[in-house]
């Protein structure tokens, strides 16, 4: 029990009884003004004497509603709750925590306080108003009567549409995996479960894909990255890559990959041979920018101090590819990776780690917000003929789009804005392995 609903066991039971007495129009008057946080501290200071004190409970809690914060009404929640547990029959109080609920979750547990209330106030305009607010936000379908044509006697058909729903409340997040599963993952099933224990993993394109590499092979998973220049992070730059890996390039980029290669002492029959072996692969979309050369238009790999020479920015042209683009280079890829390991299981992700600068905009948050938009929607167009045996994972979605909602998630190990938190990544994959994993028999 919270040490603000404890007694003060040195005052006499008499003096305690009316202290509280005269407190209760205190209690009221502040409430009265308006003046909430006053009305707050006297309803501790009553608590303070009696914690099972219904009214100050009951007017706490309404201090703290009207406060409107979300920390101060999920406090308001636990009082009403505590007053609900002294007096289940105290209908106000039961109205403001279902209200409460609505507001900020959890929302199951506002459907059998709900039929309580409801079931003793069935006419309730507000109670009936509130049932239908709970009923329109949790409706995993909506069903819909077909319309007859003129003269039809025939009974008409009801057509179900299912719907999947973001989370309405705060309280979706208190348990951030259950959240994942049931608001990014989804309830639908993978075609086939191939991440056997012995299967072997091979991750390429961003800086991301290497921690998910490292901490699938961390989780017993064995996985290969295929490891390259932060700035071999593109569609384009990727595309190539696989080109001269596979003999099918037209010579313009070899010295460049060869290079890339040679400094991480590896070769490229070596990564080949690692990319023929492979049982999956895990591709992340990296960003949409990239340089171009002025006078070709062709895409043209750089390496890190190439945007800092004279010359290069002279000859080329920084700018954001197109989501056509970005299509049509994922399709390549594909046909690119069946072909080097035929029925190997593609898996597309996009990384969430934000671009780190822009030459186009005057705003790196934005050209990111711009960049990750392109690549999340190519890859959601590129799903919808990619054929059997390829997947998309969001982890994008994970980082980016619930990362509103729980607070810090880059940064929290080093301070790196461009490093996801390790216990998130952890999440990420195990939620990766949990999804795809046969099922134990």
């Amino acid at each position: 029990m919270s040490s603000e609903f404890s007694p003060t066991p040195e005052i006499a039971p008499v003096q305690r009884a009316h202290t509280l007495a005269a407190l209760g129009p205190v209690l009221s008057h502040q409430l009265l003004a308006r003046r909430m946080n006053e009305a707050v501290e006297v309803a501790n200071v009553m608590l303070q004497l009696d914690p099972r004190s219904e009214d100050a409970l009951y007017g706490k809690a309404l201090a703290l509603i009207h406060l409107k914060e979300v920390a101060l009404r999920a406090k308001a929640r636990d009082a009403l709750e505590r007053l609900l547990e002294i007096n289940p029959g105290h209908f106000s109080a039961g109205v403001h925590l279902a209200q409460v609920y609505l507001a900020i979750g959890p929302l199951p547990s506002a459907q059998p306080l709900l039929a309580r209330l409801l079931a003793q106030r069935p006419a309730d305009p507000q109670l009936q108003a509130m049932q239908r607010d709970l009923a329109s936000r949790t409706a995993e379908a909506v069903v819909i009567e077909e319309r007859a044509p003129a003269g039809d006697a025939a009974p008409r058909r009801k057509r179900r549409f299912d719907r999947a729903r973001y989370p309405e409340t705060v309280a979706a997040f208190d348990d951030l995996t259950a959240a994942v599963r049931r608001y990014v993952i989804g309830g639908a099933e993978p075609a086939d479960h191939f991440l056997a224990p012995n299967a072997r993993g091979f991750t390429m394109g961003s800086c991301f894909a290497a921690r998910i590499a490292r901490e699938l092979t961390r989780l017993g998973q064995p996985t290969l990255h295929m490891q390259l220049a932060e700035t071999v992070n593109t569609t384009f730059a990727n595309l190539e890559f696989l080109r001269w890996l596979m003999g099918e390039d037209d010579g313009s980029h070899r010295r460049f990959f060869e290079k890339e290669i040679a400094a991480r002492g590896a070769s490229r029959d070596d990564m080949l041979r690692s990319l023929a072996a492979a049982d999956f692969v895990i591709y992340t979309l990296g960003v949409a920018p990239a340089f171009f050369n002025k006078a070709s238009g062709r895409f043209t790999p750089h390496e890190a101090d190439d945007f800092r020479q004279f010359e290069f920015l002279a000859e080329h042209e920084y700018r954001t590819s197109t989501l056509d683009q970005n299509l049509a280079n994922l399709r390549e890829i594909h046909a690119l990776l069946r072909k080097a390991r035929p029925g190997v299981k593609l898996v597309i992700t996009v990384s969430p780690v934000p671009l780190s600068a822009t030459f186009e905009m005057s705003s790196a948050v934005v050209a990111d917000c711009v960049s990750k938009s392109i690549l999340r929607a190519a890859a959601h167009e590129f799903m919808k003929d990619a054929g059997e045996g390829t997947y998309y994972w969001p982890s994008f979605e994970m980082v980016r789009w619930l990362g509103g909602h729980i607070g810090r998630v880059f940064g929290n190990d080093d301070g790196n804005n461009h490093h996801v938190s390790d216990n998130l990544v952890t999440m990420i994959v195990e939620l990766f392995i949990e999804r795809f994993r046969p099922l134990a028999k």
